[in-house]
């Protein structure tokens, strides 16, 4: 609120500030005001940007004024990009705080600013991807046994397999997009490994949240049916940070 008041009137909270405010991360280390007129000498630990913004990619959040989810995570990719803006883009659908269709509205109003592709490209089908990446790599820092990538078990694929006892592992990057027959394929592939006598997990990004608990349900899974000499030599507890 100083910031803004330091600001003027018709200034917001934007870029990282904003995404924090909305819940879309953290606290960031400093404060970010966008006015529709260049700022000089801004107080330390505040960084003023000039942008004339429309009246939608405006809003008030517990009586601050700050810029839209949408225009928030427009700002934020003009900054960052690879899979820390995946991830916050797919988080923020998924948390209901931005739509697919506000995030496409807003880079159409947008398309020569600096962030606009990497936000779009942050909606297309390389979301799944990125999730699947970090998948594995908690799957490969932990002491679970090796798993198999892609394994086909009769017209579909596992994004990760333990095909001797029959477990698999789906990364669902798609939920916050998908349609009703992309609903119903996922049922009848389900349908089609359990009636074959799979057991299958599907993990998400919010799963990823307490990656610990993913790990002991895969594992209890692995070892849950069967007696097995070898279960004491495994763990599910990783073996770096996460």
């Amino acid at each position: 609120m100083a910031a803004l008041l330091w600001a003027g009137p018709d200034a917001v909270a934007s870029h990282e500030t904003a995404a924090a405010l909305w819940g879309m991360t953290g606290a960031a280390p400093e404060l970010h005001v966008t006015a529709p007129r260049r700022l000089t000498s801004p107080p330390c630990g505040v960084q003023a940007h000039v942008a004339t913004l429309a009246k939608r990619d405006r809003g008030k959040l517990r009586a601050v004024a700050v810029t839209s989810p949408a225009r928030t995570l427009l700002d934020v990719a003009s900054r960052c990009g690879g899979d820390s803006l995946l991830t916050l883009v797919e988080r923020s659908v998924i948390d209901g705080i931005v739509s697919p269709a506000q995030l496409r509205d807003v880079v159409g109003r947008n398309p020569g600013r600096r962030g606009s592709r990497r936000l779009i490209q942050a909606l297309g089908p390389a979301t799944s991807s990125a999730l699947e990446r970090r998948v594995e790599a908690i799957l490969r820092g932990s002491r679970l046994p090796p798993f198999v990538r892609e394994h086909e078990v009769g017209p579909y694929r596992l994004d990760f397999a333990w095909p001797d006892r029959r477990v698999g592992l789906e990364a669902d990057g798609r939920r916050w997009h998908s349609s009703a027959p992309d609903f119903e394929r996922d049922r009848a592939k389900h349908n089609f490994l359990v009636d074959r006598g799979w057991q299958v997990w599907t993990v998400t990004w919010r799963d990823l949240d307490d990656p610990a608990r993913c790990l002991s349900s895969i594992e209890k899974g692995l070892y849950g049916q069967v007696g097995d000499s070898q279960h004491a030599a495994y763990s599910a507890t990783p073996t770096g940070s996460w």
